[in-house]
């Protein structure tokens, strides 16, 4: 399964680490957090394009797409839901969770978003979803 997780920039190692977990389940992780630090956009244009492209781009393949919600949310973060959510209207994928704090984005509640407590809570219900009977 392919899994797109998506956060604040200041999120990046926790991103990392759930990255390495799921690889380690046999995921693919469709992953951003080797990503420069180029804000302010407008300064690095070609970068901010090209790393708008491939992650649009992962999140349009991507089987599951999970946000990690901050009450201070980033506005790519937020992007990348409103792309996950349209394209799970549409294609009945990916998959979206957000997990954490949902006070702060009225999206958070759209019907096609399944909200988790926890990362692991998530990543149990995706792995357990992925589990073929015998």
């Amino acid at each position: 399964m392919k899994i797109y997780i998506a956060s604040r920039t200041a999120r990046r190692d926790e991103v990392k680490e759930i990255n390495k977990l799921l690889k380690s389940y046999g995921h693919k992780v469709l992953d951003w957090t080797w990503h420069k630090y180029i804000k302010p956009y407008d300064k690095n244009k070609q970068l901010a394009k090209n790393y708008a492209i491939e992650d649009l781009g992962s999140i349009k393949s991507c089987d599951v797409f999970i946000l990690l919600a901050d009450k201070s949310f980033g506005a790519g973060s937020t992007t990348e839901l409103g792309a996950a959510i349209a394209l799970s209207i549409e294609n009945k994928r990916p998959r979206v969770y957000v997990i954490g704090d949902i006070s702060s984005n009225l999206f958070y509640y759209h019907p096609v978003v399944n909200y988790r407590k926890s990362i692991d809570e998530a990543i149990e219900e995706i792995l357990n979803s992925n589990k073929k009977p015998h």
